[in-house]
């Protein structure tokens, strides 16, 4: 009875061990891998004063109008490669081909929020 428990549990070992070898023959045919693109990653900030208008017949500053800029920007430049897109076998309509895209989201060290 312990031997027929061994052979049984070494039969199912060498099952599932050639079952993990051909797995990765199969998925490795199918899903082909893009290349990672190359990107540049800008921040820039515009910071600036406008001064008060002036009054064009005395000459004096009109109040309240002057005010203070500071817009920040970061800019994302992707160097892309060729991608002729994956074909979904899986789609409604056979052949249908898959796009890629990329989400860039940011986020300030300080608030809870990403921004798109």
């Amino acid at each position: 009875m312990a031997r027929l428990g061994k052979y049984l549990c070494l039969c199912l070992i060498v099952i599932f061990a050639a079952s993990t070898l051909l797995l990765p023959l199969v998925n490795a045919q199918t899903i082909p891998k893009p290349d990672v693109p190359e990107f540049k990653l800008s921040y820039i900030n515009y910071v600036y004063d406008v001064p008060a208008a002036t009054s064009q017949w005395s000459g004096e500053p009109i109040p309240n109008t002057a005010y203070h800029v500071d817009y920040r920007d970061v800019y994302v430049k992707v160097r892309d490669f060729p991608n002729d897109g994956y074909v979904n076998e899986d789609s409604v309509k056979d052949g249908l081909r898959e796009k890629l895209y990329y989400n860039v989201r940011v986020k300030n060290q300080f608030s809870n929020w990403w921004v798109e």
